[in-house]
């Protein structure tokens, strides 16, 4: 699966995406343990759309991983790649926030990922601000609900 998820086609990546997403229900907890320093590994990369193939499995990975794993561990990578100089990595932590933010505790959402979402409603780059502006009925949802 490692190698699937470097390919340099793009098609192919996001292949070993989808279906490392289809598996994930039915993987061990060393499995997933796996699959979470595997996406961590891709957040790191120098590779832009390996951090953007960080961020959609981190975002669908978090409902199997937990509040005290997301919180531990993805929401930190999601705030580091929210600052990255790549237009595209911020625009897909706008878009990869909504899974993220529902699993996390209402305190640890206005203290963490609000934030995040606020400062990226300020980018520099039109784009970014267009995606968050798609994103802000649902972020409102979120932010309102206690768990």
């Amino acid at each position: 699966m490692d190698e699937l998820l470097y390919d340099p086609q793009e098609m192919v990546k996001d292949r070993a995406i989808q279906k490392l997403l289809e598996i994930r229900s039915v993987v061990q907890n060393e499995d997933k343990e796996h699959i979470l320093k595997l996406t961590l590994k891709l957040a790191h990369d120098e590779d832009d759309l390996n951090r953007i193939s960080a961020l959609k499995i981190m975002n669908d990975f978090a409902q199997d991983m937990g509040q005290t794993l997301t919180e531990c561990f993805i929401v930190p990578e999601v705030n580091s790649l929210g600052l990255d100089d790549i237009t595209g990595v911020r625009i897909a932590v706008a878009r990869n926030l909504l899974n993220i933010s529902k699993i996390v505790s209402f305190d640890f959402f206005h203290q963490k990922i609000f934030p995040l979402y606020n400062s990226l409603t300020m980018d520099k780059e039109q784009s970014v601000r267009k995606t968050c502006a798609d994103q802000v009925a649902e972020i409102a949802k979120v932010s309102q609900v206690e768990k």
